[in-house]
């Protein structure tokens, strides 16, 4: 049975999260994140099906409770010495907005803070559509790097199979990118637009994140990021389409890619990217605590 791509998105993610180190998940579930707690319902069973990552999971009503429980089991881990990234999900729309508070005690602390926002599928953007929050940037400043990924609808198995690798890639830079790989440990915004439908019908998990890191030769992946100073000017022209509220297809992520990403630290360059499938802009500049 072809998987739905929205199911297997947030499959790809959670794997590649645990095979990251991510072993908590506070869940404050709704209608558009269906993907993520289906996926999470099977990860907390002590009889996970084949593929599915072990997950602790925690269930919370309110997005701000939520956020704060997962910002809380991350200071503790700091504090047993043991320093790992704790991920939050939620729904679309407002529901996104409740985190900010979080998002700035994690900001202001570096704590490794993950922020799984679902939301409404591309096409629906900027169309007046119910809980269609412009999501990508809402956290901004005070998140270490913004991900924009598009689970896409109706793929073959090719677009499938590359859609899982950008998701899993994904995932593993937000990881990284939340405990310090550019020297700022802090909190990292994943926006996941799933399509419908969102709830599975008996599929099977895709292979587990291990047997899956050879996934990206065998679709003969290629580099796509640039030099910093093109990246950067790819930034700029996001941010102003954003910040002066230009409508249209220029306003959007590329309709080629599944992904857009806007770190928000100079450093070192990302290390995923998949032809045609994610691209990155990378913004200047330090940032104070």
């Amino acid at each position: 049975m072809k998987p739905a791509p929205s199911v297997l998105a947030a499959r790809a993610v959670l794997q590649a999260l645990a095979a990251s180190g991510v072993r908590e998940v506070v869940i404050a579930p709704g209608s558009r994140s269906a993907p993520l707690a289906y996926a999470l319902a099977d990860a907390a069973r002590e009889d996970r099906p084949t593929g599915a990552p072990a997950l602790d999971v925690h269930v919370r009503i309110d997005e701000r409770d939520a956020a704060f429980l997962a910002l809380g089991i991350a200071k503790g881990a700091a504090a047993a010495g043991e320093p790992r990234a704790v991920a939050v999900v939620t729904t679309s729309g407002t529901a996104v907005g409740n985190l900010m508070p979080a998002v700035l005690e994690a900001h202001h602390s570096g704590t490794p803070l993950l922020l799984l926002t679902a939301d409404r599928p591309r096409s629906l953007r900027g169309t007046g559509a119910n809980q269609t929050t412009e999501q990508p940037g809402l956290l901004e400043p005070a998140v270490r790097l913004t991900l924009d990924l598009h689970a896409g609808h109706d793929a073959g198995p090719e677009e499938l199979a590359e859609s899982a690798a950008a998701m899993r890639q994904g995932a593993r830079l937000a990881v990284r990118t939340a405990l310090g790989a550019g020297g700022d440990p802090g909190p990292v915004h994943v926006n996941l637009a799933f399509d419908e439908p969102l709830v599975p019908h008996g599929e099977p998990w895709p292979e587990d994140e291990q047997e899956a890191l050879g996934e990206q030769e065998a679709l003969g992946k290629q580099e796509v990021l640039g030099e910093r100073g093109e990246l950067a000017e790819s930034a700029s022209d996001h941010r102003g389409a954003r910040d002066h509220g230009v409508g249209g297809e220029d306003a959007r992520p590329d309709a080629t890619g599944a992904a857009t990403a806007i770190p928000r630290t100079s450093g070192e360059d990302a290390e995923i990217s998949s032809a045609g499938v994610v691209n990155f802009a990378f913004v200047g500049g330090a940032r104070s605590r």
